[in-house]
């Protein structure tokens, strides 16, 4: 596990709780980017979200998660499944 995400206060089930940002790139270019924070978005194309800006990318994957990404227009947000207490990890899988 990295570093992990935290929850500086309370969310609620159903609230926002970040978007995964970075540079949009194609698929072909993301399969010759040697990373690992590449979200695909489509079968066209994938977030590079390598940035230490993009605070979604601590996020580790959780069996049981607590947040959930959706995409919307080409963007990647993340929304809590459940209530969340501040100071809780989040995770996704």
């Amino acid at each position: 596990m990295g570093l992990g995400l935290y929850a500086h206060e309370a969310i609620k089930k159903g609230e926002f709780v970040v978007a995964y940002t970075g540079e949009l790139i194609s698929a072909d270019e993301a399969s010759r980017r040697l990373t690992r924070y590449l979200f695909e978005i489509d079968d066209d194309y994938t977030i590079d979200g390598a940035a230490r800006t993009n605070k979604a990318r601590y996020m580790n994957h959780f069996c049981k998660p607590n947040v959930e990404a959706e995409i919307e227009a080409g963007e990647i947000k993340f929304y809590a499944l459940r209530d969340i207490k501040a100071g809780e990890e989040l995770g996704y899988d």
